[in-house]
């Protein structure tokens, strides 16, 4: 799953050589390792609430088929 960012070639450029100039090559190498370990996390966290959001859904239809909400009520006679 890739998150959708509004950033051009051109900024992410920029906002690289900034970070580098701000940072160092050292504390830089450190801070995207930190950043990356940061954001497997958080998609492991967003992957394991979809599924337990599914799982829900899925548990809260045992009885009824798909799209089935509401019980039909039988002619009497």
């Amino acid at each position: 799953m890739m998150i959708p960012i509004f950033i051009g070639l051109g900024e992410l450029i920029v906002i690289m050589l900034v970070a580098f100039l701000i940072l160092g090559p050292e504390s830089m190498l450190t801070t995207a390792r930190f950043m990356a370990r940061i954001y497997r996390s958080i998609q492991r966290l967003i992957l394991d609430i979809r599924s337990s959001i599914s799982l829900t859904e899925f548990e809260g239809n045992k009885g009824n088929p798909v799209g089935d909400d509401e019980e039909k009520e039988t002619p009497a006679g």
